[in-house]
């Protein structure tokens, strides 16, 4: 990483750390007025930081697009009879299904029902938490049979006298 990408990164990251922090220390102090502790922060910094919320808007677009894009090749790449490996699915499938998504997406948020989809994809991803287990153990097991005699063996980084005793 060049030393002008490490800047950017830190200067991108900093900014979103100490509003964090900032609106933690402050629900903690003030817990009863935390509301308005919160939109006196937010209106300080709409009217001198207008940059950072434009960048992050356009963060969120961007990610939006990125995650509908995706979601809408992996559903056209399924729905497509015949498609080989190398092969992408048709243009006007990976749309269609990018404006029935966005539909979908608009039409729940318009009327309300973002508590059934909350409560939805908990009851389907319940399910999913022995398969999750059952990867893990797998996991386990393969880790196990590929590096059990690395790990039977009693291997030292360093040495006992050279490790320093904790301050």
């Amino acid at each position: 990483m060049s030393e002008v990408s490490k800047k950017i990164d830190h200067t991108l990251m900093w900014p979103g750390v100490i509003v964090t922090g900032i609106i933690g220390l402050l629900l903690s102090l003030f817990p009863e007025s935390g509301r308005a502790v919160v939109d006196t922060l937010f209106a300080i910094l709409t009217h001198n930081f207008k940059w950072l919320f434009l960048m992050f808007g356009l963060f969120c677009v961007i990610f939006l697009a990125t995650t509908l894009n995706s979601a809408a090749y992996t559903l056209s790449s399924q729905v497509t009879i015949n498609l080989s490996g190398d092969e992408e699915p048709p243009r006007w499938n990976r749309t269609l299904w990018g404006i029935i998504l966005g539909l979908l997406a608009l039409g729940l948020l318009s009327t309300g029902a973002l508590k059934a989809v909350q409560l939805s994809s908990i009851v389907v991803a319940l399910p999913l938490i022995p398969v999750l287990l059952l990867m893990v153990f797998s996991l386990m097991k393969w880790l196990k049979e590929d590096y059990g005699e690395i790990l039977k063996t009693n291997v030292q980084a360093l040495p006992p006298e050279k490790i320093k005793p904790a301050v």
